[in-house]
C-alpha cells in the first residue's frame, strides 16, 4: 500500500493543475503525502480512499479515509525522533484540518486557501 502515497500526490497535483489552482499545489501535495503515509502506517487494513475537492472558490480540501477509528494526535517530535512529524506538518501547512469519525473508520482532511489571481492585498481566505 506504500505505492498509494506517490499516487495520492499525483492525484492532487493533477486536480489542482486541471483547475488552474497552481498556487496551492505544493502545500496540498505535501499534506496528502503526510495523510496517506499516516493511513498506510496506522490505518487498519489495506484500503484507503483519497479525495481532492474544491470548497467554494477559495479553498481546496484533500482527504484520506482509512479503516482505523483511532483519532490522530498532533505530536511535536524531538530532533532525534525518526517519525511523528506528519500532523505537525499538516497543522503548519493547512488553513484548516480535522477528522471525521465514521462507523467503520475515519477521514482526515486538510484545507488550503487559494488566492484569486487579482486579489486585493487585504484579501483573507474565507
Amino acid at each position: 500500500m506504500a505505492e498509494a502515497v506517490p499516487e495520492a500526490r499525483h492525484l492532487v497535483r493533477s486536480a489542482l493543475h486541471t483547475w488552474n489552482l497552481g498556487e496551492a499545489v505544493d502545500d496540498a501535495a505535501l499534506a496528502v503525502s503526510e495523510l496517506a503515509s499516516n493511513a498506510v502506517r496506522h490505518g487498519a487494513g489495506r484500503r484507503m480512499e483519497i479525495r481532492v475537492t474544491r470548497v467554494g472558490v477559495a479553498r481546496v480540501r484533500v482527504a484520506v479515509t482509512d479503516r482505523s477509528r483511532a483519532l490522530p494526535v498532533v505530536q511535536e517530535p524531538g530532533d532525534e525522533d525518526p517519525a511523528g512529524r506528519g500532523l505537525f506538518l499538516i497543522e503548519a501547512l493547512s488553513d484548516a484540518w480535522g477528522t471525521e469519525l465514521l462507523t467503520w473508520g475515519k477521514t482526515v482532511w486538510s484545507e488550503h486557501c487559494v488566492r484569486p489571481l487579482n486579489h486585493d492585498p487585504e484579501w483573507r481566505c474565507p
